[in-house]
């Protein structure tokens, strides 16, 4: 969902601060959407340090105005392994929402996605590989989570029948599960975990 980013505003509003230790994190920066200059909004108003993460230079070329983001143009696995150490850090809001899914994979590609992926950015447009990037991203995270944090996974809609949830975050989901965060909303195409706070307020 494009603005699924805006399901997370009575979390956020919730949520304590440290100045000093705390970031908001984006991986997978917007093209339209708005959820960008949406974290890059509330980054100022607790004042605390916003990044955005993607593999495309789009969003650094076309929000420089956004004051209080800092844009990284990487692989989302590369940099949270390689760079997000050494922040000195912790994550209280983290949005994953990066590599596109592929709603109709068993069809030809009319959106021009897969050679995109391929030339430009040398990977396989690949459902599986979408997954296996969220994960890997959120294990490289986990480390550096806020002992009360809030990730917000798009495009991960709850399969009804199965009761389990499919798309970008499907292996995020049950990993955060595992790990004693809590399904704090889950409708409109994506769903939300936090630990750490008052089961009676979230």
């Amino acid at each position: 969902m494009a603005n699924f980013h805006k399901n997370s505003i009575p979390f956020i509003l919730y949520a304590e601060y440290d100045q000093h230790k705390d970031i908001i994190l984006e991986i997978g920066s917007e093209r339209g959407e708005g959820s960008t200059e949406f974290f890059n909004l509330h980054s100022k108003k607790f004042n605390v340090p916003f990044y955005s993460v993607d593999i495309s230079e789009s969003a650094r070329n076309n929000l420089s105005h956004l004051t209080n983001t800092t844009f990284v143009v990487s692989d989302g696995s590369k940099w949270t392994k390689e760079v997000l150490p050494t922040l000195n850090k912790k994550i209280k809001i983290l949005y994953l929402d990066n590599y596109d899914w592929n709603h109709r994979p068993m069809k030809p590609d009319e959106t021009g996605l897969k050679n995109l992926y391929r030339e430009k950015f040398n990977l396989e447009w690949t459902n599986l590989n979408c997954v296996a990037e969220h994960l890997n991203q959120m294990i490289n995270c986990y480390p550096y989570m806020s002992d009360k944090s809030i990730i917000i996974c798009d495009d991960t809609p709850l399969q009804e029948h199965s009761g389990i949830y499919i798309g970008k975050c499907s292996a995020v989901v049950p990993f955060l599960v595992s790990r004693n965060y809590r399904i704090v909303y889950s409708q409109n195409n994506g769903v939300i975990l936090a630990r750490g706070y008052d089961t009676v307020l979230f």
